[in-house]
């Protein structure tokens, strides 16, 4: 098996986007803030490379959000970005056929990415995942983690739920 390498957009920037919807995965998010990104960010340094973490729950704003632009949003962000991460559980995120703020968010989206016509019924988040890995496996270096369910059920008696 061979690895294989991809230079980064900009040669100055390692830019790694981290995709999970937005509820249900806080605590993995945090572990990720608070253990891993200073250490990302010191391997980086040491390489004269700066550390951009790309975690759209800081990223969209109200404005955004309410003129429709969450999915454009998201993908543009990918586009930049060099490495995808998706943390998946139980939670499935923003998503509805019904919904006419999400469509509008298509509507505004497909005309950029074509290929989201025919995913209108899925979330945001597996949008993320689409175009961050299986759209074009191997594009992008990726690292998708998935959590058992046992794990949330277990979490959900400790804590009454």
């Amino acid at each position: 098996m061979t690895l294989q390498t991809r230079a980064l957009q900009d040669k100055r920037t390692c830019r790694i986007f981290f995709s999970s919807p937005f509820g249900g995965m806080e605590d993995e998010r945090e572990e990720l803030t608070r253990r891993y990104f200073p250490k990302i960010h010191h391997l980086c340094s040491l390489h004269g490379i700066q550390f951009v973490a790309v975690d759209m729950r800081w990223g969209i704003t109200s404005e955004a959000s309410s003129s429709a632009q969450v999915i454009n949003i998201c993908l543009r962000e990918l586009d930049r970005s060099d490495i995808f991460v998706g943390f998946f559980g139980q939670r499935y995120g923003w998503f509805g056929a019904e919904d006419k703020a999400l469509q509008e968010n298509f509507d505004n989206a497909v005309q950029h990415y074509p290929w989201l016509d025919q995913y209108r019924d899925k979330s945001v988040t597996e949008l993320e995942f689409l175009h961050g890995h299986m759209n074009n496996p191997g594009d992008m270096p990726a690292v998708i983690c998935f959590r058992d369910k046992a794990y949330d059920d277990i979490k959900d008696k400790r804590e009454g739920i």
